[in-house]
């Protein structure tokens, strides 16, 4: 049976993947921690990496030869404007002495003419850079077993979990919500932590202050006395 008619005859939405009413209470700080930052991370660049997709395409393009199909290596420029790899546009224009046609517009040049472009050239490396990084987001971002996104969260296991990992034998009776509600309710939490200390943090600045102040308050008024 197909996984997703497998998912619909088990009710995962009905069952057990909830909006967060009673969740456990038995987590600490620590993991609280671990999940804000693990997840917003992974939030964040999930997001950034569909932000800039139709732009990382088109620097691929940019990047890419239009003989070998590859990214540029040593790229050159030729009289028309377009780039090419310089091995790639020596082999095409190896037989021939005069008129050498680009193989993109076909313009002809009378001379065989090949400019390094080097500012094209970092271009690649970037494009390069990007391209793995998007592939380790998405790998990171994929359940590791069924390969689905890690759109939920196991409050008893404390991890992140797919569709199929929810309704598993492992996660079956657990509770398990939506990722962005899990991640909500520790940030909110994480901030009542804070709350406290950034007060005592503030008694303790302000005393600081007082102490540092005592000093020339006691020498002036030494100085009225006398």
């Amino acid at each position: 049976m197909p996984r997703w008619g497998y998912i619909r005859k088990y009710g995962l939405l009905g069952a057990n993947v909830r909006k967060q009413s009673n969740p456990p209470t038995n987590t600490s700080l620590s993991p609280c921690l671990q999940v804000i930052m693990a997840e917003t991370s992974l939030l964040e660049a999930g997001a950034s990496a569909a932000s800039t997709a139709a732009a990382l395409e088109n620097l691929q393009v940019e990047a890419s030869c239009s003989v070998c199909l590859e990214y540029l290596k040593e790229p050159v420029i030729i009289e028309c404007g377009h780039n090419f790899c310089k091995a790639c546009i020596t082999r095409w224009w190896e037989d021939l002495e005069r008129d050498f046609p680009c193989p993109v517009c076909r313009k002809t040049s009378r001379y065989r003419s090949l400019r390094p472009n080097r500012q094209l050239g970092s271009m690649v490396e970037i494009a390069k850079q990007l391209q793995t990084v998007k592939r380790k987001i998405r790998d990171e971002s994929l359940c590791s077993q069924h390969h689905e996104p890690l759109s939920l969260f196991c409050y008893e296991d404390q991890e992140a979990v797919c569709l199929i990992c929810a309704i598993s034998h492992t996660h079956r009776a657990h509770t398990v919500v939506p990722m962005d509600d899990a991640t909500q309710e520790y940030k909110e939490k994480l901030q009542k932590c804070l709350e406290p200390l950034e007060q005592k943090l503030q008694e303790i600045t302000c005393c600081k202050a007082s102490e540092e102040r005592k000093p020339g308050e006691l020498k002036e008024e030494k100085q009225v006395c006398c």
